[in-house]
């Protein structure tokens, strides 16, 4: 005599129901199998282009970063009016405050918004006015304005 007590009911769990319809427990079923189209990802520098607000220009100067209490020698990779990108960076992370010490003497303050490795992007908040004394000083190291486009007259 069975005791139906004793007896587990049948319950999908997770992966059973793949298993009813002839996929293994952990397998998921492609886009070919479910017979929809696959949805094609935007390159990096287009959803990069398209996040942005302020055309950057690209640069290779020599700058302190003043973080901590602490100061440090970077390089400035590219440079807009809403903010910078820093290469050589370290011990500065996401949401750190810095100011960043310009060879003119000029500074400039900005907010840590992405962390890499010592490659760091910081944002001025609000934007500079693109008549900011640091960013003019920044324009005439690297020829132009900081939110012309590169090649542009």
């Amino acid at each position: 005599m069975h005791d139906h007590a004793s007896v587990a009911p049948l319950v999908p769990r997770a992966g059973r129901s793949q298993a009813l319809i002839g996929f293994p427990p952990g397998r998921q079923a492609n886009t070919m199998e479910m017979g929809t189209k696959p949805q094609r990802a935007e390159p990096a520098e287009k959803a990069t282009a398209l996040r942005r607000q302020h055309e950057r220009r690209s640069a290779a100067i020599t700058a302190l970063v003043h973080c901590h209490g602490r100061y440090q020698t970077v390089s400035i990779l590219d440079i807009s009016t809403g903010g910078l990108q820093l290469q050589g960076a370290f011990g500065v992370t996401l949401g750190d405050r810095i100011e960043v010490e310009l060879l003119s003497g000029h500074r400039l303050t900005a907010k840590v918004v992405w962390s890499l490795g010592s490659r760091i992007g910081a944002e001025f908040s609000p934007a500079l006015a693109s008549d900011h004394p640091g960013l003019v000083a920044l324009q005439r190291s690297i020829g132009g304005s900081p939110d012309t486009p590169a090649g542009a007259p």
